[in-house]
């Protein structure tokens, strides 16, 4: 009988298993279906902010960097003043009455993995001058859990390492990582459920 039991609880977590892998990869040739042919083009992903009610002076800007993922390349904005970006960018600009460069490099489908080429882009587009960005918001963490089985040790170590060089080089570093997945109405359950308390 306890053969037997044991036997059944181990068929039901394969089932259980397959059924959330299946709803994963579903989920993630749903969301590609649906973000296709919006990876390019994303609006307002780099720009210059002026404070409101301020006129365009010589001031010198501040930096603002953005890497990360299709949330920080602003994929599902419904207009360019909605992006990240330009959200940042003008309250960034509003708060110190003073202009901010932003410099977005991140790009649709990346993960903490990406984070090394989106480094090097970010110090490449700051020109030959080799200023640092004053602040550098990374988003980052929903590509990194959604492939199964994901190991999240090698994402956190590349991010950790991100972190680290741009804090040497006086970066301010803010990161959001990955978002509440119980809210991704695209995964279904149980997917959702498992992965958010994963």
């Amino acid at each position: 009988l306890l053969l037997l039991s044991a036997a059944v609880a181990a068929a039901a977590a394969a089932a259980l298993l397959t059924t959330v892998a299946a709803q994963i990869w579903a989920a993630g040739r749903r969301i590609v279906r649906i973000n296709r042919g919006r990876g390019r083009g994303i609006i307002a992903r780099s720009g210059r902010y002026q404070p409101a009610h301020q006129p365009e002076n010589d001031v010198e800007p501040l930096v603002l960097g953005i890497m990360g993922d299709s949330l920080a390349a602003g994929l599902g904005a419904t207009s360019a003043a909605a992006t990240p970006s330009a959200l940042l960018g003008q309250a960034l600009a509003d708060r110190h009455a003073r202009p901010v460069r932003v410099v977005n490099v991140a790009r649709v489908g990346s993960g903490a993995r990406d984070l090394s080429s989106q480094h090097q882009r970010l110090l490449k587009a700051m020109g030959p001058t080799g200023r640092i960005p004053d602040l550098v918001v990374v988003v980052t963490g929903a590509n990194d859990v959604l492939p199964v089985p994901f190991r999240l040790q090698p994402a956190a170590r590349t991010l950790s390492e991100t972190v680290a060089d741009l804090n040497s080089r006086g970066a301010h570093v803010i990161v959001a990582t990955c978002p509440a997945l119980a809210a991704v109405t695209a995964l279904p359950r149980p997917a959702r459920t498992l992965l958010h308390a994963a």
